[in-house]
């Protein structure tokens, strides 16, 4: 009994990690979009 719910608890974990992995990538690409940008134009004004 405790397995299973240890399993069950195991299984929702991974994917409330899933979903915040699909939630952070598009921060983390639009972050590391907005870096580049920043070198980009530190490289330009230079």
């Amino acid at each position: 009994m405790i397995r299973e719910t240890m399993d069950g608890l195991n299984i929702s974990g991974v994917i409330a990690w899933r979903t915040l992995e699909v939630l952070v990538l598009p921060l983390r690409a639009y972050f590391s979009l907005f870096e580049g940008n920043r070198a980009v134009s530190y490289w330009v004004k230079k």
